[in-house]
């Protein structure tokens, strides 16, 4: 089985890029699934790359950015499925991938698999972001109905297509992202990097890009509650993006710079240090897919509190591996905050329920034939 995947991580098609997150891991175990796997994705740089071999049988072709992207890819796209007898094709998103996707199945008449990593139907905080949302969102429901199956991350994500697209529940296959559980399980906690925050009781930690999507100035705002009564608290930001300088002043305006670290983006080896160095995890996102570095916090035995959102109710079960709140509730955010750092006991017992709740379950290595379950229902859907 040849599969031609189109997407957006750019970081597929670097030598050496700091990056957050697996997944050249992933690709490298989804490509040992089937014969070969071809990645269409955004160059990394301005300059266009060369393609790459990933392993054996994953090949990375890097593109143009912006609109010469859906151009290139297009037509790389229609090369690679008559050259290498593509079988399936998948798009990371029902947009513009998506688009590429669906072009190439009417025109070659190839299986097509869309995938949906976010809650997009009736999610006023994805609108508000931009207007170019409301015609993506008009986009999505006419290519959505053309894929031959979905691909979506959580049930949540699953109920709104079927509520809103009317689409038959066969069509839609459900299972969210894996990560590598076994780097946690296997690292060494020889964990010197605390040392660097001797003075700081506790650290709370958030991972993540720095975008509007992750709402980081809910926590910011909740930082200064907390530190009200607990000034030995570390906030520690790992992540970046376009919200950067806006935090930045926030945290200025709050007067909070002694208890904030933003330390961008870093290698997943040092990832790992920062979540087992953490006390607390904290997601506050205004809407989320699946949520993959909750259950990394899991993975590290660490309290989540995060937004009812993404693999909330699924993964993060409210008072018993952490908390589910309310969608820009800085109040109850620094409460729950505040009744983890005090009772020590609670948040210990809570770390541990977490990493047994994701036991089998959520691994890459035990669960990636999925995948390779979803490109085969692609296929047969399609006969």
């Amino acid at each position: 089985m040849n599969v031609l995947m189109i997407g957006w991580d750019s970081s597929l098609a670097t030598e050496n890029e700091i990056v957050i997150g697996d997944s050249k891991f992933r690709h490298i175990l989804y490509g040992k699934l089937v014969s070969t796997l071809h990645i269409i994705v955004p160059s990394p740089r301005k300059t266009k790359q060369k393609p790459m071999k990933l392993s054996e049988n994953v090949f990375i072709y890097p593109v143009s950015r912006g609109i010469r992207f859906m151009i290139e890819a297009f037509s790389l796209g229609m090369r690679l499925c008559n050259k290498m007898n593509i079988d399936v094709i998948t798009a990371q998103d029902p947009f513009y991938t998506g688009l590429i996707g669906v072009m190439l199945k009417r025109l070659l008449r190839k299986p097509l698999n869309i995938q949906l990593h976010i809650k997009i139907f009736k999610n006023i905080y994805w609108l508000k972001e931009s207007k170019k949302h409301y015609l993506l969102l008009l986009l999505s429901k006419f290519l959505l109905k053309q894929a031959t199956t979905i691909r979506v991350v959580s049930k949540k994500i699953k109920r709104s297509i079927i509520d809103s697209l009317r689409i038959p529940e066969d069509r839609i296959i459900c299972f969210p992202v894996f990560t590598n559980i076994e780097a946690f399980s296997s690292f060494n906690q020889e964990l010197s990097i605390r040392d660097k925050y001797l003075e700081y009781e506790n650290i709370i930690l958030f991972v993540g890009r720095l975008v509007a999507q992750k709402n980081v100035d809910f926590l910011i705002k909740a930082a200064k509650n907390v530190l009200k009564t607990h000034p030995d608290v570390l906030f520690l930001i790992i992540g970046d993006g376009p919200e950067r300088e806006h935090l930045d002043k926030l945290v200025k305006e709050l007067e909070i710079r002694d208890n904030v670290i933003f330390k961008g983006k870093i290698e997943n080896k040092d990832l790992i240090k920062n979540y087992f160095i953490s006390d607390i995890f904290v997601l506050p996102s205004n809407y989320e897919g699946w949520g993959l570095v909750c259950i990394e916090a899991l993975a590290a035995r660490k309290p989540v509190i995060m937004t009812n959102t993404g693999c909330a109710d699924e993964v993060v079960i409210d008072g018993h591996n952490g908390y589910v709140i309310p969608i820009g509730d800085v109040q109850t955010l620094a409460k729950k905050i505040i009744y983890l750092i005090e009772n020590p006991e609670v948040r210990k017992q809570m770390g541990q329920f977490g990493w047994e709740s994701i036991q089998g379950k959520y691994s890459l290595k035990e669960n990636a034939f999925q995948y390779r379950d979803l490109f085969r229902k692609t296929i047969l859907q399609s006969r």
